[in-house]
């Protein structure tokens, strides 16, 4: 939270400074808002936070996650020009505390994740990820970096609620040396992000974690990892900071110097005996909380159209 709240100038650490004061903390612009990516998981070592923060990259780790598209309207006003108005949204609360937020942010909808071979960006366009634009509006054509839900399960019984993902297989048969885990089961959550659940029943791991990694690897060396490219397809990386963004794209050089990046793992890693029970009681509650939720607002949604239509 330190290093994002130096961002002083930036959306993340407006919303950071939000989250650090109790008095604001309840706003409603912020009700629908998850969290900034940096901030929804931990690591068990430097290297692999340093590794991971490289490669998602800065305007990433500081993008800010929200449950659905309303979250993301909530966050930003424009005036009948279409520009952005200074005074509503989170350039309100930036301006009245002396931050003033420059250039484009990014926002994730966890509702909206979705399978893109290309995302069209446009304010107001309902999609997963959005980039904010200051000024006026822009409609622009980019690569999708964010990949629909994982739906293959969870390995049973498993309190951080891992992803059920085939370990990497070389021609031979056998899983490659130096194979420690996919990146996305290597995110600790703690219990209040564990039992976060969409509408749709996914968790963070499920949908944000796994939409930013897929089924990046992370293996021990560059040595082993460059040994394993028959079976690394959607890129790796090594703990002594080789990387392979994606198959046949490599990154040379010195490893950079990362301004924002995962926390790590403080204090003990055991469980009660009934903390399995206890996460997936709370998972579904939530679920249904935000089933209800989103059904209610459907529901009136059609009310009011059918009151404008008899009208």
């Amino acid at each position: 939270m330190e290093q994002i709240l130096k961002k002083e100038n930036s959306a993340a650490g407006v919303f950071s400074w939000i989250k650090c004061n109790a008095q604001i903390s309840g706003l409603t612009l912020t009700k629908d808002v998850v969290g900034v990516v940096a901030t929804l998981g931990k690591v068990e070592s430097d290297n692999l936070s340093r590794i991971l923060s490289e490669f998602l990259g800065l305007e990433t780790m500081l993008a800010i996650v929200c449950s659905s598209y309303e979250g993301i309207n909530a966050l930003e006003k424009y005036d009948n020009e279409g520009l952005i108005n200074c005074n509503a949204g989170l350039y309100g609360i930036g301006s009245s505390i002396g931050k003033r937020i420059n250039g484009r942010f990014s926002v994730i909808s966890l509702a909206d994740l979705r399978q893109y071979p290309t995302l069209y960006i446009h304010r107001g366009y309902r999609i997963g990820l959005v980039v904010k634009v200051e000024g006026k509006e822009e409609y622009k054509q980019i690569k999708s970096d964010i990949n629909k839900p994982f739906v293959g399960g969870l390995v049973a019984d498993d309190p951080q609620k891992k992803l059920a993902l085939p370990k990497p297989r070389l021609p031979n048969g056998e899983c490659p040396a130096g194979f420690v885990d996919y990146a996305v089961n290597m995110i600790h959550l703690d219990s209040k992000h564990l039992s976060f659940v969409t509408e749709i029943g996914y968790g963070l791991r499920e949908t944000l974690f796994y939409g930013l990694f897929s089924r990046l690897q992370i293996y021990k060396s560059r040595k082993e990892m460059l040994l394993a490219l028959p079976c690394i397809h959607e890129g790796a990386l090594s703990l002594d900071g080789g990387m392979i963004k994606r198959s046949g794209m490599f990154a040379l050089g010195s490893r950079k110097d990362v301004e924002v990046k995962f926390p790590l793992i403080s204090g003990g890693s055991g469980v009660p005996p009934n903390y399995i029970e206890t996460e997936e009681a709370v998972r579904k509650l939530n679920w249904e909380t935000a089933k209800l939720g989103a059904d209610k607002h459907r529901e009136q949604q059609l009310l009011d159209y059918r009151k404008g239509n008899i009208q």
